[in-house]
């Protein structure tokens, strides 16, 4: 009798480990990356070459976090000084069914969804700043990304002044150091 009990635990327990594992998300619900610090570019128009700015503070993103909860995913940047008034923070978010671009800018935000749907799917808040603590947060609900199971995020600030009479565009990828064509994302992050 002893035996047959041991043997039903241990399928038991070997069942559950099973699903366990089965079940588990590819990542937790909170995902952060360092980015380097001093990888700024900027661009001046039409062409926009990149050149390198690795003495500006102010549009320096060093640290990127992105928390998948369960009515929002909320996106965090630690920038290596403070922010410039005008920046503009611009947000990706691939999920399993589309692609969106979050626009953040002075008052306004908005969802888009790029991949060939309706274009404006939300206007939500705009991105806090936590001067403190160096940080810009954006909280986008999870209604305007039809609730996914899991989404992927990449992030840019980007900010426009005039030097010596030319019009900059500074960038920063938080996943990147310096630029591409296309902003990095994240890993596949499930929802907590």
């Amino acid at each position: 009798m002893g035996t047959r009990i041991r043997r039903t635990a241990l399928t038991l327990a070997a069942a559950v480990m099973l699903a366990a594992a089965v079940t588990r998300p590819a990542t937790a619900a909170t995902w952060a990356h360092a980015d380097a610090a001093g990888d700024v570019i900027y661009g001046t128009p039409p062409d926009l070459v990149p050149v390198a700015a690795p003495e500006d503070a102010r549009d320096d993103i060093v640290r990127f976090r992105v928390a998948h909860l369960a009515r929002q995913v909320a996106v965090r940047l630690t920038l290596r000084g403070l922010p410039r008034p005008s920046r503009f923070l611009q947000v990706a978010v691939t999920t399993p069914a589309h692609r969106y671009v979050v626009s953040s800018q002075g008052a306004s935000a908005e969802v888009l969804r790029v991949d060939g749907g309706p274009r404006v799917v939300c206007h939500i808040p705009p991105a806090t700043l936590d001067s403190a603590h160096l940080r810009l947060q954006l909280v986008v609900p999870r209604t305007c990304l039809g609730r996914p199971r899991w989404v992927r995020v990449g992030a840019q600030l980007v900010n426009e002044r005039t030097v010596d009479g030319a019009l900059r565009v500074y960038r920063d990828d938080a996943l990147r150091t310096g630029i591409g064509r296309t902003l990095a994302l994240s890993p596949r992050i499930a929802r907590g």
